[in-house]
């Protein structure tokens, strides 16, 4: 092979490899599933979940969808209190001269806020609860811990993690 038809080949390689590269990063940002849509779609399949499986009545579903407006109310507050938390929490990552008691008492500040939404979120399925009748609160029951791995968020896939090497 002569100079010319090596650099064209290697020029060629190249090539191909970046529009590999390009259509990899494509298929990967297309099939992403879209930012705050997950959320919307999950609380729907979970409505319906419920309704169909405790079988409220009319009366009940009108009462149940007024408890999850009013649940929708107090956790968009509690969140819109704990982002500026977290934000200047981890605004401070690079700051080597905060001290350790500042760090500790914006941790507390969002440990906080996150047990009152865990608090409001348990109110609200007690309140769910109470609006069932008794045969189905008995599968409310056996159905609450499957509803909250429904909403809980997905921990990362442990097989998709990179490996953790010991030095």
């Amino acid at each position: 092979m002569n100079f010319f038809s090596k650099q064209r080949f290697i020029n060629l390689t190249i090539l191909v490899l970046v529009l590999l590269n390009m259509a990899t990063i494509a298929f990967f940002w297309f099939s992403r599933p879209p930012f705050g849509k997950a959320m919307p779609e999950n609380r729907q399949i979970i409505e319906k979940f419920l309704i169909e499986k405790l079988h409220f009545t009319p009366e009940q579903q009108h009462r149940f969808q007024q408890l999850k407006e009013e649940h929708q109310h107090q956790t968009r507050q509690i969140r819109e209190e704990l982002r500026p938390l977290k934000d200047s929490f981890f605004s401070h990552l690079e700051d080597k001269n905060l001290p350790q008691h500042a760090l500790d008492s914006l941790s507390m500040l969002i440990g906080k806020k996150s047990a009152e939404l865990d608090l409001v979120t348990f109110e609200h399925f007690r309140a769910v609860r109470n609006i069932c009748n008794d045969e189905q609160k008995v599968t409310f029951d056996e159905l609450i811990q499957e509803v909250l791995r429904m909403t809980a968020p997905h921990p990362p896939d442990k097989n998709r993690l990179p490996p953790i090497h010991q030095r």
